[in-house]
């Protein structure tokens, strides 16, 4: 008889620690969707997962995409919309440990 795991599951997790994936992109839509599906596909709690992307201005797909991995996507002015500027800015922001 198989029993109820789920008390123990959320024990387990509760001891992952949280992780922030932060992306700088623009027009990357060719690219994002396989790097996002790589990281929702870990064998890694995903509520215990924030990904956030810092967006130059994209004018392709690359924020819906985005959105459709709950990645949280964070608007770039263009004057700061460089990708070494856009990482420092994100990584102000996350909230892993």
């Amino acid at each position: 008889m198989a029993r109820n795991n789920s008390k123990n599951n959320s024990i387990l997790v509760s001891k992952y620690p949280s992780i922030s994936v932060a992306i700088a992109t623009y027009n990357s839509g060719d690219l994002i969707e396989r790097c996002l599906k790589d990281l929702r596909s870990q064998n890694y709690p995903q509520e215990k997962i924030e990904i956030i992307l810092g967006d130059g201005g994209s004018t392709d797909q690359t924020c819906a995409i985005a959105k459709k991995y709950k990645a949280k996507v964070v608007r770039i002015p263009k004057e700061n919309s460089m990708q070494s500027t856009i990482v420092e800015w994100l990584l102000t922001r996350v909230k892993g440990n």
